[in-house]
């Protein structure tokens, strides 16, 4: 029988697979805040709830007729798209190393998957077509004195839309607030709680564009990643490595190298909930920045 495109799952052991997406979900600040969803082989396309179903106290409650709803898809799609890379290692050196070198190289790997996720999700920045354009971030700005009172306001302008923010994604220049936080309640660095500001966890990004503010405020719930379930990775010894212009850099079989391929494949919404005071859409993240 002739290999199709779903046969290669021989090529990465089920446990690593899902340990490579544990260090890309864990590291990736808008996997670990958003909603994920793992999408089976084969599906190409991931449609958007845009109306959730609802539920009432049955009344009287022997033989009452028990409420009607519904649920809606929109035209919104989850599209996968792929990402991944190949480098190359000399055979050499993986013969002489003395420890395993793929052993340490998937997880690095990995972690270079979620930076670019992140620059995508968050600030739209190189993303494909089908992602939502310029992330989370492509809202309103609003400042403040300092961290606290920016991130005060910016929660403030959500709760006024009906939406209720879980969540901060922020640059290393939220650790001053936290400290700043745990200072005014007198709270040892040691006995310091997990990330936390008003309640709402606090995730710090590898990459991130200054000019977008200092930390994005939302409802995390909103952003809808599908995540394909087939990450895959394998080595050749025969591969021809090429860079964006087609010019190849690095031959594999003529110059003992091991190469190295890591691929997989997700897609991305944001939803957009209608405001039951005004009828309108909501952006459910903002923007908030409190240095120059």
């Amino acid at each position: 029988m002739p290999p199709t495109d779903t046969d290669f799952d021989s090529l990465i052991p089920v446990a690593i697979s899902t340990a490579l997406l544990d260090v890309i979900e864990h590291t990736s600040v808008a996997l670990q805040l958003g909603t994920t969803i793992r999408m089976p082989q084969g599906l190409e396309q991931f449609p958007v709830v845009s109306a959730l179903p609802s539920a009432d106290w049955v009344n009287p409650r022997f033989g009452g007729r028990k409420p009607a709803t519904k649920i809606e898809w929109s035209s919104q799609m989850i599209v996968p798209e792929e990402l991944g890379c190949v480098l190359a290692i000399p055979a050499a050196f993986i013969d002489d190393a003395g420890f395993p070198v793929w052993d340490q190289v998937r997880p690095l790997v990995s972690s270079a998957m979620a930076r670019v996720i992140d620059d995508a999700l968050l600030f739209g920045n190189g993303e494909p077509a089908t992602f939502p354009a310029d992330g989370v971030s492509g809202g309103t700005v609003v400042t403040g004195a300092d961290a606290l009172a920016a991130i005060d306001a910016g929660m403030a302008q959500l709760e006024e839309q009906g939406l209720v923010p879980n969540g901060i994604a922020s640059s290393a220049a939220i650790g001053t607030a936290l400290r700043q936080t745990y200072r005014e309640l007198m709270v040892t660095p040691e006995a310091a709680p997990a990330q936390t500001l008003y309640g709402l966890r606090v995730a710090v990004a590898q990459v991130w564009d200054d000019t977008k503010g200092d930390a994005i405020v939302g409802d995390w719930s909103k952003l809808i990643v599908g995540i394909r379930q087939d990450i895959r990775f394998d080595t050749s010894e025969q591969a021809i490595l090429q860079d964006a212009a087609g010019e190849i850099i690095a031959n594999a079989f003529q110059e003992d190298l091991v190469a190295m391929r890591c691929y997989m494949r997700l897609g991305a919404a944001i939803g957009s909930p209608i405001n039951a005071a005004t009828g309108e859409t909501t952006d459910p993240f903002v923007n908030v920045d409190w240095t120059p």
